[in-house]
């Protein structure tokens, strides 16, 4: 795997919660701490986007039966115009 160094400020609070974690399940590096917490995160995104997608869908839908039925009440009241 290729490795990239980086460098991030973070609050305190922040490097307590690293630090906290790292002590309670053993983790070597705060690197590793972070590393782990990435893909939690991308699971989430990927919900959170479905959740989305799903709510779109089914917006589209209600909007196009709430089209057919405007057109089918507008042929309805349709009348013809008389010839002059």
């Amino acid at each position: 795997m290729r490795v990239v160094k980086l460098s991030a400020s973070l609050t305190p609070d922040a490097i307590r919660l690293i630090d906290a974690y790292r002590s309670a399940h053993a983790i070597k590096s705060r690197s590793q701490v972070i590393e782990q917490a990435l893909p939690t995160q991308t699971g989430l995104l990927t919900r959170y986007q479905t959740t989305l997608d799903n709510d779109l869908y089914k917006a589209l839908k209600a909007l196009r039966e709430a089209q057919a039925w405007r057109q089918a009440r507008a042929a309805l009241e349709a009348s013809a115009v008389p010839a002059t």
